[in-house]
């Protein structure tokens, strides 16, 4: 179908039909020698364009990302716009409008010139630095993207998405300006050719009579039967088309935008360009048995994801990542770096077995500082495609093309190998004012996290500290192992927790028993032989003693013990003090395993430390024993400092089983969400355990406003 629009035209932007395939036919070529080359893939040009890294050499960096994020401003808008007026029901509006209001804050479509003088173009080398860059951008995706899935749809239409991106980006950066009022100008055009168009379908389907003022037919009008295919349409050839392109191109599109938004500063603040510090960590949990994500953005921005596909898909992008960064481990010493400005990356990194999860021989920690931008570049763009939303995005893309991929050529996952790592990358002037960032002692950033620490293992620089963490992380997982194990012989209802204990239960009716049997068998072998004793009245003190002991052991450890479970063998317990007093189990374990697992269960949770569960109610089973901060880690609910309208404050990632990506931004509010916070942070309450005192905060879900993020809280505290 040749007559079919084209996305990803080039031809309204001066380019003749011809010079269009061949810069396609040129791109194509160049990315599947890429795909198809086993070597590291490098930022091509000279040192110059790029600069050192420095304040000036990332302000340099900010500046072109800002450009590409423009012109990819451009492409989407053309792309939905096509949507809009051939097959509207698949337009994503959102993306439509963003694009669209962006472009119309920075440029004046009649004029064809920048609103603002953001001076965008640099002094010398600017197309050269941005060529460089959408090169080096767009083979790092097309690698990206084929480590994660396998099959013909998925090779040949990422190759050649990427590679129509790739070509219509270097030929905006022309004219940013003029081409960004030649794009927001057809938006007036295909407005009135689908109003008119509108109207002469409606003519020809209902007639005049039918019609309201603006010549269309009124929704009440259409028949019921033409309703649900009017809304539908006739999945043809030409429908599949446009679904295929729309579901590549927007999907590839938002995988660009996540990777350019980390390239670029936060403009909403003052701090310099040169002055950020991300990480981004692959750990393991010991409660499910999986590996979760958790890092922090440029901007501040703190996320993680749970979700077993968009850890796959993160595992990928760390696969290429790591292949990226290996050879710069070849580079020289830190002592012989001169200069004062760098970027230092870290990484640590621990292959473990798939089906024991046990670690792996050729577990390494690395480090290295980088000078130059050009290395910086080369590092950090496959970084990004790792750090923030890129993994549940990336996710999301393959999700939506296995459901219109042939069943006959299926798209397949491609296997990842599991890994714990670590990864971060911070700058010279981040180090210098680091301790005016973290002024608190308890908050950290997530390098430095317990989870970093403890559940993120690496081969350390000495072997007894090397051993150290081994042995530490084999017993807590032996101890998460028991408890789960006991765990599973539980059964939960909504308001109880039903624990078999036919031990304990039995011991004592069996024991009691033989008391009763004993009394009697006494009571008829004395019968009247000894001279003032009843043996009836024996019989009955052993009755009465045996029923005593019944009643104490039925009520010694729980408070409401029914005697038909009591029978069976089966306690019932309504609160986490008396699982604890019937298991032995430690109290905090059974409060993070019930955190974590708590969507597969149908229990209700009441007071008085229940803030933290969404199955909350007035009856149902007491949380009585408050959180320690490392349980809701443990349990999945990873709390983050900030600082909001009302002073610091602490603000909620939960992590449950199916999280795809879930992330406290450097501003936001909690009024559409239902996120846990504690408002009254410079105030605690008191909690005393083991003879100590501990700060008690209150938590709830109430609506904050917070404007900055300042790092992972960790203090040795408990939550009310």
């Amino acid at each position: 179908m040749s007559d079919l629009p084209k996305f990803d035209d080039l031809l309204p932007y001066g380019t003749t039909a011809e010079d269009e395939t061949g810069l396609w036919e040129k791109e194509v070529a160049r990315l599947v020698k890429i795909a198809n080359s086993p070597a590291a893939l490098h930022l091509h040009g000279e040192e110059d364009w790029f600069g050192k890294a420095d304040r000036d050499g990332y302000t340099r960096l900010h500046k072109i990302a800002i450009q590409l994020q423009d012109a990819l401003d451009i492409c989407n808008h053309d792309n939905e716009l096509l949507l809009i007026e051939h097959m509207s029901e698949q337009a994503d509006r959102q993306t439509y409008n963003t694009a669209h209001n962006r472009l119309l804050r920075y440029y004046d479509p009649d004029e064809g010139k920048e609103r603002f003088q953001r001076h965008l173009r640099l002094d010398n080398s600017n197309d050269r630095y941005y060529h460089a860059i959408v090169n080096y951008l767009t083979g790092m995706m097309v690698r990206v993207l084929l480590r994660v899935m396998r099959g013909a749809l998925w090779e040949e239409q990422c190759v050649v998405t990427v590679a129509k991106f790739a070509a219509k980006l270097k030929i905006l950066v022309n004219d940013l300006p003029m081409f960004a009022a030649t794009c927001l100008t057809r938006t007036e055009e295909v407005q009135f050719r689908t109003f008119h168009q509108a109207k002469v379908d409606s003519r020809m389907e209902y007639g005049n009579s039918t019609l309201d003022n603006d010549g269309l037919v009124p929704p009440e009008k259409i028949p019921n039967s033409q309703q649900p295919q009017l809304e539908r349409g006739s999945v043809d050839a030409e429908m599949r088309y446009f679904i295929l392109m729309k579901t590549f191109h927007l999907g590839i599109s938002r995988l660009l935008v996540s990777t350019l938004s980390n390239l670029r500063s936060n403009e909403d603040t003052e701090m310099s360009t040169d002055v950020f510090n991300t990480s981004v960590m692959m750990y393991e949990d010991y409660i499910i048995n999986r590996r979760l994500f958790l890092c922090s953005q440029r901007d501040g921005t703190i996320g993680s994801a749970t979700d077993s596909r968009v850890i796959a898909s993160a595992g990928a992008a760390f696969q290429v990542c790591l292949d990226a960064w290996k050879p710069l481990a070849d580079l020289p010493a830190d002592k012989n770096i001169l200069s004062q400005d760098w970027t230092l990356l870290s990484w640590k990194w621990t292959e473990l077995d798939p089906k024991t999860f046990e670690r792996l021989p050729g577990n390494f920690t690395s480090s290295v500082k980088l000078s130059t931008m050009k290395r910086a570049i080369t590092s950090l763009v496959p970084y990004f495609m790792v750090c923030g939303s890129f993994p549940s995005l990336l996710q999301d893309l393959s999700n939506k093309v296995s459901l219109i991929t042939d069943p006959t050529a299926p798209v397949k996952p491609v296997n990842q190998k599991p890994f714990l790592a670590v990864f971060t990358s911070r700058t010279s002037a981040y180090m210098a004012k680091r301790f005016d960032i973290f002024s608190d002692d308890d908050v950290c950033d997530i390098s430095h996290s317990v989870l970093a620490r403890g559940k993120a293992l690496a081969r350390s620089a000495t072997t007894a500290t090397s051993e150290s963490i081994r042995l530490t992380r084999d017993a807590e997982r032996r101890r998460m192992a028991k408890a789960m194990k006991e765990f599973q012989t539980w059964m939960i209802d909504e308001t109880s927790i039903i624990i078999p204990h036919k031990l304990y239960a039995w011991g004592f009716l069996g024991g009691s028993a033989v008391v009763v049997f004993g009394g009697l068998a006494m009571g008829l072998t004395v019968g009247d032989r000894i001279t003032g004793v009843d043996p009836l009245g024996l019989a009955s003190y052993c009755w009465l003693f045996a029923g005593f002991v019944l009643l104490v052991a039925k009520s010694l450890r729980v408070e409401n013990w029914p005697w038909s479970r009591f029978f069976r063998g089966q306690v019932v317990c309504k609160s986490v003090s008396e699982v604890h007093s019937v298991t032995g189990m430690d109290t905090q374990i059974i409060l993070a395993i019930l955190l974590r697992l708590e969507p597969k269960m149908s229990l209700i949770k009441r007071g008085p430390f229940n803030a933290v569960f969404s199955k909350r109610g007035a009856e149902g089973f007491a949380i009585d024993v408050p959180l320690h901060t490392s349980t809701l880690i443990e349990g999945g609910l990873i709390l983050v400092k900030v600082q909001s309208v009302v002073g610091d404050a602490l603000i909620g990632i939960h992590s449950d089983l199916w999280t795809r990506y879930d992330s406290v931004s450097p501003k936001g509010d909690n009024a559409l969400e239902d996120r846990v916070v504690c408002k009254d942070f410079l105030d605690p309450g008191t909690w005393i355990s083991k003879a100590e005192k501990f700060p008690l905060y209150t938590l709830s879900r109430d609506d904050i406003q917070w404007f900055r993020v300042v790092g992972l809280f960790e203090k040795n505290a408990y939550f009310n």
